[in-house]
């Protein structure tokens, strides 16, 4: 079967590239709810509501931070914990925002402060021997990679799409 209208012209907003990534995921929702197309619709409406914590995130949503201490004296300081291990568990953060609060954070090139919780800071205390707060800090050039693989992965899906 032909593509729609409709889907193309889905398609042609989705690969261009001065068009927002969030509105056309928003319309490419709403066409996937209309046709019926439940994979496609799952995905956005995890994408543009944010990923629930009971729902698998896409590879691409893993970033990498710095692990921060404060210190008494002298304020907030990268550390760096013992092995690989250590450091992709504790400087690993799944990104489960909305998308649009990510294009925001890319966009304005806001890098996004995590704070652990008292008992996870005091299991880092033990472990870093630095500081007693501590924090993961996300830079902003970390949110790009995101961006550009959801709409990669919409075009892509979009391109695919054969309509009833």
């Amino acid at each position: 079967m032909r593509p729609t209208s409709a889907l193309i012209d889905l398609q042609r907003e989705a690969m261009n590239e001065h068009a927002s990534l969030v509105a056309v995921m928003e319309k490419a929702y709403d066409y996937a709810v209309e046709n019926e197309l439940h994979e496609l619709e799952t995905w956005l409406y995890n994408e543009l509501n944010g990923y629930p914590e009971t729902t698998i995130t896409p590879w691409y949503r893993r970033l990498s931070g710095t692990l921060l201490a404060e210190m008494p004296f002298s304020g907030w300081h990268p550390i760096e914990g013992d092995g690989e291990d250590f450091k992709r568990h504790v400087t690993t953060f799944i990104c489960r925002l909305p998308i649009a609060e990510i294009v925001t954070h890319h966009e304005c090139k806001q890098p996004i402060r995590l704070p652990f919780t008292s008992d996870e800071s005091a299991f880092l205390s033990d472990t870093v021997w630095e500081g007693e707060t501590h924090m993961l800090f996300i830079e902003p050039h970390c949110f790009n990679n995101v961006v550009r693989q959801a709409l990669t992965k919409l075009v892509s899906i979009l391109i695919n799409v054969h309509p009833r």
